[in-house]
């Protein structure tokens, strides 16, 4: 006598009954499963929420669910999602954005998206925070590779805007994956942000523009593998400069290069007028032999503003030109000789040059505020620290004394906010503090250097 043996086998649509008798397999039934039957659909992950003008637009990655049904997203005022309401419904699968309109000033609101599929199964999304807060863009190691990460200006939320294999955030617009990321920069109207990167995929940099949460928007091949550094935006974005492996300075729009002037070894710290109409930045021979000169904003009309000339070398060293807000007067670092060095200011004809500060101490660079007020700059006393003083010298403060060198100084737009890195414990930092230097604030804790606020 032959045996008969029944089972049941699960497939990812259907259920199949089926029966093998005399050898042979035979199907008795076939029927979709009850909701239980069916494993959860994978969770979708929000992307970092956006604010601009008066609203919140939420972003989540496609589900790859073949019996995906429908997302819902809620939204609450608190963290827990306590009283969380459902803002918005849709059943199709690449509708993964929505608005939400009336945002005020100084508002939180959380968020989280529910996948449910064809069985009626729901999973959901980690909680994600939407904020009016400013943002803070640095570059940090703690994943293992150089990242781009963002956080607000109280520390929370950080994550990494590039999406790497061994982060949760990777997708398809990252698979050259990055390996290692330059210091970010936030485009002027404050949605995007331009670095420079090394990919698996490309040894020589790419110049990525991101929106916020990480979409691309543009790659620009310009560096090549002469790499490319010091990038500065004009006022209104349209276009940006850097400066090249040989020292010379280029203007791109749309990635093509509509500019350049070039030098024979170094160039750096370029910064733009406030009316926009010229740049100035310093070039030379090494980092010791360097001087400061001025172009109009199309790097035509070229003059040297210190003892350089265009190939020749320089009686000092002068670096790290920044404008002052009527755009007539440039301060600056200078190295004289061993025992006459400070922050210097000069006319932008060259004229006028007069000691800002020239006390003993390690003074670079240099930042103005931006209500044209006040010259920020690091110095090395008896330890580091951040100081600000008058545009002729005078009522200079301590805000901030740091156990290392603080790095990468910067005002916000609003001039409220300083943030800076600096070394603790070995590893750099982000900290953030009032302009008047009260409420220092570290950031991060897991490192983190380069550090950029957002404009608004």
């Amino acid at each position: 006598m032959f045996s008969r043996k029944k089972q049941a086998m699960t497939f990812r649509m259907y259920q199949l009954q089926v029966a093998v008798w005399a050898g042979l397999l035979l199907f008795t039934s076939c029927n979709k499963p009850i909701a239980g039957d069916d494993p959860y659909p994978s969770a979708v992950t929000l992307r970092v929420i956006l604010y601009q003008g008066d609203s919140f637009i939420i972003t989540w990655f496609a589900s790859r669910e073949e019996d995906f049904a429908a997302y819902t997203l809620y939204e609450s005022l608190t963290e827990d999602m306590t009283g969380e309401q459902i803002v918005y419904q849709t059943t199709q699968r690449e509708d993964t954005t929505y608005t939400i309109f009336g945002i005020v000033a100084d508002e939180d609101r959380y968020y989280r998206v529910e996948v449910t599929n064809t069985y009626g199964n729901s999973i959901s999304s980690p909680v994600e925070l939407a904020t009016t807060a400013l943002r803070i863009a640095f570059v940090s190691k703690r994943s293992g590779y150089e990242n781009i990460y963002l956080t607000d200006i109280y520390g929370r939320d950080q994550r990494p805007i590039l999406l790497i294999p061994d982060s949760t955030w990777f997708h398809s617009d990252w698979e050259d994956y990055v390996i290692r990321t330059y210091a970010p920069l936030f485009h002027p109207d404050g949605n995007q942000i331009m670095f420079k990167a090394t990919s698996k995929g490309s040894p020589d940099p790419i110049v990525y523009f991101t929106e916020l949460n990480g979409s691309i928007v543009r790659e620009c091949y310009i560096c090549g593998a002469l790499n490319c550094w010091g990038f500065q935006f004009t006022l209104t974005g349209d276009a940006f400069f850097y400066v090249n492996g040989h020292g010379g300075i280029r203007k791109v729009e749309n990635c093509r290069k509509i500019a350049a002037r070039g030098h024979s070894e170094f160039s750096d710290g370029i910064s733009i007028s406030p009316d926009g109409s010229k740049i100035a930045y310093h070039y030379g021979f090494g980092w010791f032999n360097q001087g400061i000169c001025i172009t109009d904003i199309d790097l035509n009309n070229w003059q040297s503003l210190l003892a350089c000339t265009l190939d020749g070398p320089c009686a000092g060293n002068y670096t790290f030109p920044v404008f002052t807000s009527d755009s007539g007067t440039l301060v600056y670092y200078a190295v004289l000789s061993s025992d006459a060095h400070g922050i210097y200011s000069m006319h932008i004809d060259g004229t006028n040059q007069v000691p800002l500060d020239t006390t003993v101490g390690s003074i670079q660079q240099v930042q103005i505020s931006p209500d044209g007020n006040r010259i920020l700059f690091r110095k090395r006393m008896d330890s580091w620290g951040l100081y600000t003083m008058d545009l002729d010298g005078s009522d200079q403060t301590l805000l901030v004394n740091t156990t290392g060198e603080p790095r990468n100084f910067q005002y916000s737009s609003d001039g409220q906010y300083i943030c800076f890195d600096a070394s603790v414990s070995g590893r750099r930092e982000v900290f953030i503090t009032r302009a008047d230097g009260s409420n220092i604030t570290q950031l991060t804790t897991e490192g983190g250097y380069s550090p950029v606020i957002q404009p608004r």
